[in-house]
């Protein structure tokens, strides 16, 4: 299976069309620079040269997909962000809107990794630091 890198990050992360993503074409595709960005992008950056290629973005989430995590329910992915050996920051102000918004162990792949931003603009997770802790997690 072929995905590129405009496809796998839902469009525009690789601006100069090299098939791969700098760390700088990353943030720049985020609303705001913020918490979670940096620890999402060194998930993706595997080999840490500072350039996520498909090969990387395609592996990596090929593991995550095989992941425990991935398959929780909405039920489950909340017990494990309240458990604080598993994201070590207390979240709980915040588990009102991951239930509303119905977020699962799949969703936590957008959330944590491909656009951590979201964890702000749609789940209200304003905390910088509590927002990295959750990508760190993922």
């Amino acid at each position: 299976v072929h995905v590129d890198a405009e496809t796998f990050f839902g469009g525009g992360q690789d601006s100069n069309d090299d098939g791969q993503v700098s760390e700088e074409e990353f943030v720049q595709q985020q609303s705001i620079r913020g918490a979670g960005i940096k620890e999402a992008y060194s998930c993706l950056d595997t080999d840490h040269n500072g350039q996520i290629t498909r090969t990387e973005m395609w592996d990596l989430k090929n593991q995550f997909w095989r992941s425990k995590l991935s398959k929780l329910s909405q039920r489950e992915l909340v017990n494990w962000m309240s458990n604080p050996n598993c994201v070590d920051t207390d979240i709980s102000e915040y588990l009102p809107a991951i239930q509303k918004k119905q977020v699962s162990g799949l969703s936590m792949w957008t959330y944590g990794i491909q656009n951590p931003i979201m964890m702000k603009s749609e789940l209200g997770i304003q905390n910088d630091v509590k927002r990295a802790r959750i990508s760190e997690s993922v």
